[in-house]
């Protein structure tokens, strides 16, 4: 993840797109609103750790789950 973080860094992203299942296991709304929570604070944590303030402060990130994801 630092690895690719560093590159998308160096490149000066508008934005990011992130599509995809984003849960492996099924799960009920309110538990998959939490893990989803905490994998976007543990990603800006790592961000914040970095220094990547191109990424923290210019890049807009978006991100699109699967119809397979809870509401």
């Amino acid at each position: 993840m630092r690895r690719l973080l560093e590159g998308l860094e160096a490149m000066c992203p508008e934005m990011i797109v992130i599509c995809g299942r984003l849960f492996t296991e099924h799960a009920n709304e309110t538990e998959s609103t939490d893990k989803f929570k905490s994998y976007v604070d543990a990603i800006s944590q790592i961000i914040r750790d970095m220094n990547c303030i191109y990424l923290r402060d210019h890049t807009e990130w978006v991100f699109v789950p699967s119809i397979e994801d809870a509401g």
